[in-house]
């Protein structure tokens, strides 16, 4: 069985209240924490994807340790991010995650 990649959906009242920055923060210091893993990444959706709000796409390198951010923001498991015209974007996670995408 392969590994999920996980999504967490904002809304536009989400990213307005702070919610974006601080889930943003909160991954941060978590990858941190656990020694800036290459294949612990979190991006944003791409703008195709934008209808009313925001998704962000948590790697699955980053389980055990997300499992607190999943549970607090709702993530739910997902198909990997597809690379388009218009990639996700690298939120938090070395430049070379961008890479688990591909």
């Amino acid at each position: 069985m392969p590994i999920s990649w996980y999504e967490i959906r904002l809304t536009e009242g989400q990213i307005r209240e702070g919610v974006l920055a601080a889930l943003q923060n909160e991954f941060s210091i978590l990858w941190q924490l656990v020694g800036e893993r290459e294949d612990m990444a979190l991006f944003a959706g791409n703008q195709r994807e934008k209808s009313d709000g925001q998704k962000l796409y948590i790697s699955p390198g980053s389980l055990p340790w997300a499992d607190r951010i999943l549970s607090l923001y709702i993530g739910s498991p997902c198909d990997k991010p597809q690379k388009t015209a218009v990639r996700p974007k690298l939120l938090v996670g070395h430049q070379e995650a961008e890479g688990l995408i591909e």
